[in-house]
């Protein structure tokens, strides 16, 4: 991202501030991970309804590998001490388990279908097909299964329990159009 930035063709302080910032955001995504695992708190703030994915669980680092701006040490990282908190039965939760109170809709045990295809696309590019095409596997199942079920997709599911997701402010909608869009790229990019 840094690179990028530096590349635009753009006004000289412009570019000059755009790369301040970009430097900085890039380093504190991976900064505070190297806290976290070393176990120093982290600060909290919940007014966010996705801060726990972007903050606290390594959301960031998701979307540096979604974008192809990690480094490979990273995107190892991610896969190997990340990734495992939130794999599921049924693919992967949004937030930790520890993370339930007081519920909102992207919390876990939910999934989201376009926070899987950022986490699987940004792993399939750096190399991990095996592991991609195990937790596909996992969200086309859920995905086929409550189909077969209800008739429709779902906006999200309940990834540990296997059923339509748990909503927090208004009733899970079904036929959405994410969700089949994310299960046709899956089964088009990582299935065959």
């Amino acid at each position: 991202m840094i690179e990028e930035v530096a590349k635009a063709g753009a006004d000289p302080a412009w570019k000059a501030a755009a790369y301040q910032v970009a430097e900085q955001d890039y380093r504190s995504y991976w900064m505070h991970a190297d806290a976290k695992s070393a176990g120093f708190a982290s600060v909290r703030n919940d007014r966010n309804p996705v801060y726990h994915f972007i903050e606290e669980v390594g959301g960031n680092r998701y979307c540096d590998v979604h974008l192809n701006h990690a480094t490979a040490e990273q995107a190892d990282r991610m896969v190997r001490e990340i990734l495992p908190q939130f794999e599921q039965p049924w693919g992967l939760a949004n937030t930790e388990a520890v993370h339930k109170q007081p519920f909102k809709q992207w919390d876990y045990p939910n999934g989201w279908p376009n926070l899987h295809w950022l986490v699987l696309d940004g792993m399939w590019r750096y190399g991990y097909t095996q592991e991609v095409r195990r937790i596909a596997e996992k969200w086309l199942s859920l995905n086929c299964t409550i189909r077969e079920r209800t008739g429709d997709f779902w906006e999200k599911y309940d990834v540990v329990a296997g059923e339509v997701g748990k909503s927090a402010v208004y009733p899970t909608q079904s036929g959405f159009g994410w969700t089949l869009g994310v299960f046709v790229a899956m089964v088009q990019e990582f299935m065959r």
